[in-house]
């Protein structure tokens, strides 16, 4: 199971499906993300990068307004505990943002 707050923070149990839909809206519209890159790190508080899900890996962004995060994540070795994650995206005009930046990502 995946929990995300309201202050963006992430609680997943490990060895679930690592499973949720982020809403992704502007001025009331759904965001067509027709050439948008995103990624998605979880760190320690090392700042060692642990795994990152991308388009290519994990992240499907073929429905606008929606971004779909599906990764079988029981391969990664991460260990229960708290980490960190930001949310960078790049739009299709090159503009680079980061939407969530350090929040908490709670193994469980």
């Amino acid at each position: 199971m995946v929990k995300m707050d309201q202050n963006g923070h992430i609680y997943w149990v490990k060895g679930d499906t690592f499973y949720f839909n982020l809403i992704a809206q502007e001025n009331s519209t759904p965001i067509d993300f027709t050439n948008w890159h995103i990624k998605f790190i979880v760190y320690d508080h090392n700042d060692d990068i642990k795994f990152i899900l991308d388009e290519t890996n994990g992240i499907d962004l073929s429905t606008p307004g929606l971004i779909k995060f599906s990764k079988d994540l029981s391969t990664i070795n991460i260990e229960r505990g708290k980490y960190k994650y930001d949310l960078i995206v790049t739009r299709a005009n090159g503009i680079i943002e980061t939407w969530l930046n350090n929040k908490s990502f709670m193994v469980e």
